[in-house]
């Protein structure tokens, strides 16, 4: 049996080296190594026991160096699974920062998320795309867009005025909006660029096309517009015919504001969008600085006065001056503090080709002048002064056949003048007229402004009696002997003082003097003929020789018949 068993003897570090699973393998064989029904048999000293036995030991063995490994797996387990998630981590990162990188690199060439252009998003556009889509989506407009400006027009009737889009030669800042939609966000921080590139906390950059346009087409068009809107403003008017008032309302005149309506052009215009730009024009209103209302203080006639034909001998030239010289007064309106003047509204005489210079016999003399002038100057101021206004009247240089003395209104251009200022608080309104040779100026205003008076001029007599009137005798060899013929009439030396008179609604009458006029008067002038003619043949036909015409004169004095022979005494001796 020792030998046996020192045959089979087996190292046991090769066991050791077994497997479990060879183990396992090893009992099933030892069992079949035991011999049946051996009640001798020691299992002890068979291979497979000692085996099993080994192996026993060994299974012990590697247990126990098992469990010593498992504790101490057991104590480092949170080191090694530290390590495994750092490395996970760290590859994971890697991985995901390597993505972004590449993807934050991609949008470098694009347009990022965020960015609109006239409202109209372009994120992901490269440059080219987004300067080709701009063209396209809004370079074709430019041939049918128009700019209107709608507007009351001069007869308030409503007008536009329109303008191509093309006549203002526009160009988009293309460049300028593509540089700047590019810029969005590429000078920022990698983190930021993701959040923008994912949408998170994402901002946005709105931009609007704008055009570079022409200027200076757009204030020409404005400036035509203008032109098209003006109104000029017009003033209430009056008329007054037959004692009725008729008030035309005034009317409110405009101006375009171009200055305003350029800068909201030009914004609009810059500020692109794809409808046509239409706008109300922006004026300016200009009120009339005479309305209804002015007029409506006028309401009855303060006076009038009248120059009959027989005052001016009915002279046809003369009616005709003073009908051209008539219609220029006529309807004249004097305002409040404004000062009328008879030479500016009638004007020089010697450039109205109407006004003719008329021939008339004033004092015994010939004269040639515009007579009517003063005749209706005068009537004016008659008219005047019953109104209570008192005017700046020249009086004559000597006195005239068709006014009372001291009454008269002589007018001279740049001489002399008539000239009131309207101190009443409404207007004042002169009509005109002459029907049948009759001139008659009537003065209109607001009639409590006389205060209930009433207003007449007075003129008095202050001449010193016992004035005389001097006879000049011109002696005429060209007129008969013995027949005589006034030339001029005799006017006293003559001086007056003319008063306004007012008399108030109580009879009061007060007189305040205006001024005095003094007349130096003149002779009256005769004129006496001395042409004599001798009869040589006592017959009845009288000879006439160059030396028939004979001017004798006696320095004013009448001849008597004692000087009448010895004159013809001297006659017959020329003869002889």
């Amino acid at each position: 049996m020792n030998s046996v068993d020192d045959s089979l003897s087996i190292d046991e570090t090769q066991i050791e080296k077994v497997s479990i699973e060879d183990m396992t393998l090893l009992k099933d064989v030892s069992k079949n190594d035991k011999p049946p029904l051996d009640p001798f048999f020691d299992e002890t000293t068979t291979v497979s026991y000692k085996i099993q036995a080994s192996a026993a030991k060994n299974e012990e063995v590697l247990v126990t160096s098992l469990e010593s490994k498992k504790s101490s797996l057991f104590r480092y387990r949170y080191v090694i699974l530290g390590v495994i998630s750092f490395i996970i981590i760290l590859v994971v990162t890697i991985i995901y920062f390597n993505n972004e990188y590449k993807l934050v690199k991609k949008w470098d060439g694009l347009v990022y998320p965020g960015v609109t252009i006239n409202g109209k998003s372009y994120t992901g556009y490269t440059k080219d795309e987004l300067i080709k889509s701009l063209e396209e989506d809004f370079g074709n407009q430019m041939s049918t867009k128009t700019i209107t400006i709608m507007s009351n027009g001069p007869n308030n009737d409503r007008q536009s005025n329109a303008i191509s889009f093309s006549q203002l030669d526009p160009k988009f800042n293309t460049d300028e909006v593509v540089d700047e939609a590019f810029s969005f966000m590429k000078d920022k921080i990698f983190f930021s660029k993701i959040n923008q590139i994912s949408g998170k906390n994402k901002k946005t950059l709105a931009l609007d096309l704008k055009y570079n346009f022409n200027l200076e087409e757009l204030r020409a068009f404005i400036s035509k517009t203008a032109e098209a809107v003006k109104r000029e403003p017009k003033d209430a008017s009056i008329l007054i015919e037959d004692n009725s008032i008729k008030i035309t309302n005034e009317v409110n005149g405009q101006t375009l504001k171009e200055d305003e309506l350029f800068n909201i052009l030009k914004s609009k215009i810059e500020k692109f969008n794809d409808n046509n730009i239409e706008v109300e024009a922006v004026v300016d209103t200009i009120v009339p600085q005479i309305t209804r209302e002015t007029f409506s203080k006028i309401n009855g006639k303060l006076a009038e006065s009248s120059m009959y034909k027989y005052q001016y001998n009915y002279n046809a030239g003369i009616l005709s001056n003073m009908q051209v010289v008539s219609d220029l007064l006529n309807k004249t309106i004097v305002y409040p503090g404004e000062q009328f003047s008879f030479n500016n509204i009638i004007g020089d005489p010697t450039l109205n080709s109407s006004l003719k210079q008329v021939t008339r016999n004033v004092n015994g003399y010939e004269k040639n002048d515009y007579f009517g002038i003063s005749e209706v100057a005068t009537v004016l101021y008659d008219s005047l002064l019953r109104s209570g206004i008192v005017p700046e009247r020249m009086g004559p240089d000597e006195p005239v056949d068709y006014v009372d003395f001291g009454m008269e209104a002589i007018i001279k251009y740049g001489v002399k003048d008539l000239k009131f200022t309207n101190d009443y608080g409404s207007p004042i309104y002169i009509e005109s007229a002459i029907q049948n040779g009759v001139l008659t100026i009537s003065i209109y205003s607001n009639i409590t402004e006389l205060n209930g008076k009433t207003f007449s001029p007075v003129v008095k007599d202050i001449t010193t009696p016992n004035n005389t009137i001097t006879i000049i005798y011109v002696d005429d060899p060209t007129f008969d002997y013995g027949k005589t013929e006034v030339i001029q009439t005799a006017i006293p030396a003559k001086e007056v003082e003319v008063y306004l008179q007012s008399v108030d609604k109580n009879g009061f009458v007060v007189e305040n003097k205006l001024y005095k006029q003094t007349y130096d008067g003149r002779p009256e002038e005769i004129r006496r003929g001395k042409k004599v003619t001798v009869n040589t043949t006592n017959s009845v036909n009288t000879t006439n020789t160059n030396s028939s015409n004979i001017v004798v004169k006696n320095n004013g004095n009448t001849t008597s018949g004692t000087n009448r022979s010895k004159l013809l005494e001297e006659i017959l001796n020329l003869f002889n």
